[in-house]
């Protein structure tokens, strides 16, 4: 294979995405940007149709606690949540667990992005 990793590194190219702040940048309080799926049912699904938690865990079939506890931030979607979801809002499948990922993701990067990137080398080509 011509070019490749070599060559982009050649090239001066990024092969590493930052996960964390370099020593170098000012550190500041984390700002999360990957709303919790619970805040996007909250403002985009159920305030816009006038639905309180209970009126949607009984249409989706699940606990009223279930669904308060996601919109608290206190529970993740899984699988089954996201499906129950994506089927009654009209949403893919893969939607709330999506969601759920990036938030997951970027809480996860804000909390040990610095030790991840200091332990652990890339893979030399």
């Amino acid at each position: 294979m011509e070019g490749g990793l070599t060559a982009w590194k050649a090239a001066g190219l990024p092969v590493e995405e930052a996960i964390a702040p370099t020593a170098d940048e000012e550190k500041v309080a984390p700002l999360f940007l990957c709303p919790t799926p619970g805040a996007v049912l909250r403002e985009e699904y159920l305030e816009p149709a006038g639905l309180s938690p209970a009126e949607l865990a009984a249409a989706i079939g699940v606990a009223v606690s279930t669904v308060e506890r996601l919109l608290s931030g206190e529970r993740a979607v899984d699988a089954e949540l996201s499906l129950r979801l994506a089927r009654y809002f009209s949403t893919a499948a893969d939607f709330w667990l999506q969601v759920q990922i990036e938030h997951d993701i970027e809480r996860t990067r804000h909390a040990l992005g610095e030790t991840i990137r200091a332990a652990v080398r890339p893979r030399a080509a």
